[in-house]
């Protein structure tokens, strides 16, 4: 499988314990994006969670360190599933290069980037699960204060990442956040767009999901990429094509 290092790539966020024939498919996708920093976004229950999950896990199977922030009562009501074919005992030295903080608040996420360059060492991708979520928390419905949270927290976290990227060069560090959306994304997503240059959507399609670059970042005439999958005991890939815009 392509190390998971610098731009993304969309192979980097499914197992690579798939059927020998999707995952040579997968891995030969001609996609990749000029960009180090994504959003995921999608509808509630698509696999989220399990899509960042595996994106950690592939990475640190590769020996990268990865930062997993999310709410933990969240993540422990419905926890991501496992990448295919991977038993958790089999794979304990894996997660050791992942670490896992349960943040519950925007607070608590701008003080924990603030003192980011206090960390031993730096990870090499940080992911946030439901930012917004994170950041709005339980505040008083102002969409302007909400706004106003949203992009003081984006931009720390942006910064931050980009801060951890000198100190590792030459290697780098990625920043990859999640949140609920439709087909044509989350509510916030024009901010997003101001520090995060891609975007991937996931839509419901019957039984399955199909996890693509997100529809207003495609250019017209412009061939995507996507991946099909489907989610019971793991999140499996059932399938990949390539369609025009």
């Amino acid at each position: 499988m392509t190390r998971p290092t610098g731009l993304f790539r969309l192979q980097h966020f499914f197992s690579s314990n798939l059927d020998p024939q999707l995952q040579k498919n997968l891995d030969e996708l001609p996609d990749s994006f000029v960009s180090r920093h994504c959003l995921v976004s999608g509808p509630a229950r698509s696999g989220k969670t399990s899509i960042l999950f595996q994106l950690a896990y592939n990475c640190a199977a590769q020996g990268q360190r990865v930062l997993f922030i999310c709410k933990r009562q969240k993540i422990e009501t419905v926890p991501p599933l496992p990448p295919a074919g991977v038993t958790p005992s089999a794979c304990s030295h894996i997660y050791t290069n992942i670490d896992m903080r349960y943040l519950e608040s925007d607070a608590e996420l701008r003080k924990y980037f603030a003192s980011f360059h206090l960390l031993p060492r730096f990870p090499h991708l940080v992911i946030v699960d439901d930012f917004s979520d994170i950041v709005e928390g339980r505040s008083s419905g102002d969409r302007r204060v909400q706004e106003y949270a949203f992009v003081r927290t984006l931009a720390l976290a942006h910064d931050t990442v980009n801060f951890a990227s000198q100190k590792l060069s030459p290697q780098a560090c990625r920043l990859v956040v999640s949140d609920t959306g439709g087909d044509n994304g989350p509510k916030y997503l024009f901010l997003y767009q101001r520090w995060l240059r891609l975007a991937f959507g996931i839509t419901v399609a019957d039984r399955s999901f199909l996890f693509s670059v997100l529809e207003s970042e495609k250019s017209a005439g412009a061939a995507n990429s996507i991946v099909r999958y489907t989610i019971s005991n793991f999140l499996s890939v059932e399938g990949i094509e390539t369609r025009l815009h």
